[in-house]
């Protein structure tokens, strides 16, 4: 992905092959259903400088095994149980995310 990315919008990797993906250190959201049903996804890596994760922007993606969260800034990282990701796998940085 571009260093100058600055945002993910909705739908935008649907059914990508992605094992891994580290985002850019620009990036300021991922639109909801950015990541949507990346099957072969097993890890992401968000950076200090997004502020927006929208609803449902990992659904489907059921091979996830680790979501790091290094934004203190981000508030909300909507994972519901039709999303098929174990809630135990994402780590973050601010314990007060929701």
């Amino acid at each position: 992905m571009p260093a100058n990315l600055a945002s993910i919008g909705a739908f935008a990797f649907q059914r990508c092959a992605f094992k891994a993906v580290t985002l850019p250190e620009n990036l300021k959201s991922i639109g909801g259903w950015a990541f949507f049903r990346c099957y072969q996804l097993e890890s992401i890596d968000i950076p200090d400088s997004v502020i927006e994760i929208e609803r449902c922007a990992f659904f489907e993606c059921t091979a996830i095994k680790s979501i790091n969260v290094q934004s203190e800034r981000v508030k909300q990282l909507v994972i519901n149980s039709e999303s098929g990701i174990d809630p135990n796998i994402i780590h973050v940085v601010n314990e007060s995310i929701e």
